[in-house]
């Protein structure tokens, strides 16, 4: 896969982002079962750089990792 796409995992989890080479690279959101989110940048497959995670409870934490 390579460009935009939207990938489901059989436990609930989701993806909706950019591609690059099968991997998620460049911006997209995770979706997790309990409701948490993941916004933000990705690089050959992981979390990189800037990004926010939004728990169901309403609280939103910003970090940026670096891999």
């Amino acid at each position: 896969l390579h460009g935009r796409g939207e990938y489901r995992w059989p436990d609930g989890r989701s993806y909706v982002g950019e591609y690059q080479n099968d991997r998620k690279h460049g911006q997209g959101t995770m979706f997790y079962p309990d409701g948490t989110r993941y916004e933000g940048l990705w690089y050959h497959g992981k979390q990189h750089g800037k990004g926010t995670i939004m728990v169901n409870v309403g609280k939103v934490h910003q970090r940026r990792r670096i891999n």
